[in-house]
């Protein structure tokens, strides 16, 4: 089960975006499996650091999972695009999660 969902990212992108993001064939709509591609490529990073102290997948994942989930899909949207440079927001929002699951991979 994924971290988050498409709802989680339409929460806080709006719909044209995904469209400009995943629409490769010109359909005009999301292609939701591309963005579950990018959310399994990001859930796979998340278990892997988490992996070393918890036991991954959560089956019931921490609201603070499902944030870094959804902000490690917004990233792999960009990156999907070959866009260098995100918006200012993604690019910070995606260094925060890593430096957390650092955390968590370390805590003690």
């Amino acid at each position: 089960m994924s971290y988050c969902q498409l709802t989680d990212l339409q929460n806080v992108m709006l719909n044209d975006t995904l469209i400009a993001l995943t629409d490769d064939e010109g359909l005009g709509q999301v292609n939701t499996d591309r963005i579950n591609e990018c959310i399994a490529e990001g859930d796979s990073l998340i278990d892997g650091y988490c992996g070393a102290r918890y036991v991954v997948p959560f089956s019931q994942a921490p609201v603070v999972v499902r944030s870094i989930s959804v902000a490690l899909a917004i990233h792999n949207l960009y990156a999907r695009r070959g866009w260098k440079r995100s918006p200012r927001c993604t690019r910070t929002v995606t260094r925060t999660p890593c430096s957390g699951l650092r955390t968590y991979q370390t805590a003690r």
